[in-house]
């Protein structure tokens, strides 16, 4: 990299089980049912030589939109925050004109993998949620399931004025057939020039050096960013040593990939960083 102190990490999640509701935290996930909090991540981040972040939502509950933006204005290395809206309410406009009062509310996501409906994105009343979005600037990151891709792939030829952000790279499958299924999705999806994506949450991945190399070359550099999923993947490895992991499966030095796609997609407003050391 041509200067590791400007990484970005585009994904990152703080939750606290004790102020916002998290439908999917069950005791029986009971390495994350705790509190994940700034303090926990800014040594790791000092340590993997990375700058700044960006808070992903993780929950579909509205308290959560005013929890990360507090986290935000307590810590200047949280750089921007994707946050939640119901997209299905009629003021849905409001919603958003009201979050982006503060500079640090980015855009939204939505868990889409877990609605059991696999045309969700397009319902109507998302649709015109999407519309919403994009008559704002805002973004949408997509986080997705395989029977979704193609919904995604509608709404990115429907939208072509609205970012969209692949989380996960649309979670790659693991067998031969189904990540043959995925390269082809990829490049189909790829060619909408407003949709970008993550190398995010998959350096454990068994076929990780091949999603890295067809994700590269499908959107190259400028198209995609570097993401953790902190502290959903980091498992038996580090916070530092899956920075590194990353650094070796994307064969590139680009700062395109590494910050300034983030900073350009995500519209990161200029704060002070964590220090690296």
């Amino acid at each position: 990299m041509n200067d590791p102190r400007f990484i970005i990490d585009t994904h990152v999640h703080f939750w606290n089980p004790a102020q916002v509701n998290y439908f999917w935290l069950t005791p029986h996930l009971e390495r994350l049912d705790r509190a994940f909090l700034p303090f926990d991540l800014e040594p790791e981040l000092r340590d993997g030589w990375v700058s700044k972040a960006v808070f992903v939502q993780a929950s579909h509950d509205p308290k959560e939109n005013s929890y990360a933006l507090e986290l935000a204005r307590k810590h200047p290395w949280i750089a921007g925050v994707i946050g939640w809206v119901n997209l299905e309410i009629a003021m849905v406009g409001a919603a958003l004109d009201s979050l982006m009062q503060d500079a640090s509310f980015k855009g939204v996501r939505h868990l889409v993998h877990t609605e059991s409906d696999p045309h969700w994105l397009l319902r109507p009343a998302v649709q015109r949620g999407l519309s919403a979005l994009e008559e704002r600037g805002l973004s949408f990151d997509l986080v997705l399931r395989e029977d979704q891709w193609a919904s995604a792939l509608e709404v990115a030829q429907q939208h072509p004025h609205l970012t969209l952000i692949l989380n996960h790279l649309g979670n790659p499958p693991s067998d031969r057939s189904g990540l043959e299924r995925w390269q082809v999705w990829l490049h189909q999806i790829a060619a909408s020039p407003n949709v970008y994506a993550k190398f995010s949450g998959l350096t454990a991945h068994p076929q990780a050096a091949r999603i890295a190399a067809f994700a590269l070359a499908a959107f190259g550099p400028e198209r995609l960013m570097f993401g953790s999923d902190w502290p959903i993947s980091v498992g038996r490895d580090t916070y530092p040593q899956q920075r590194v992991v990353a650094q070796e499966l994307i064969a590139t030095d680009s700062r395109a990939f590494w910050a300034d796609t983030a900073a350009r997609v995500y519209r990161l407003i200029a704060k002070d960083a964590v220090t690296p050391r």
